[in-house]
């Protein structure tokens, strides 16, 4: 990834709420709510968490403004692990794959929602 790819942390972190304003609707059809949270002010290292969650799977993908990221999924019933990872996201393509994957792992089927950055 090149300099040029890097998107601002705040940049990304605007990038999910966007994301959330728009998939809202359309994951709560399909039985999930998400939830977006962000460090308070003066925290000393700043993060965003989003959350979904359903009846079976609730996942959670936290990126930190040094571009570290955890992803994590579990089911519910049985509290079983079913996806962790560590992730670097520095960029809006580092950020769809997360979301994707992160989405793809609470519905149990692969699914993809366009990101982008919303206008300043």
């Amino acid at each position: 990834m090149s300099a040029a790819d890097e998107v601002p942390f705040r940049s990304l972190r605007a990038a999910m709420s966007d994301w959330v304003s728009r998939h809202e609707a359309e994951m709560a059809g399909h039985g999930t709510t998400l939830e977006l949270e962000g460090s308070s002010v003066g925290y000393p290292k700043p993060m965003v968490a989003l959350t979904l969650e359903n009846d079976e799977r609730i996942g959670q993908l936290v990126l930190w403004e040094t571009g570290e990221a955890e992803l994590s999924v579990i089911d519910v019933e049985s509290e079983q692990d079913l996806l962790v990872e560590s992730r670097d996201v520095q960029s809006l393509f580092g950020l769809q794959e997360g979301l994707d994957a992160l989405v793809s792992a609470v519905l149990g089927q692969e699914k993809r929602f366009a990101i982008e950055l919303p206008d300043a």
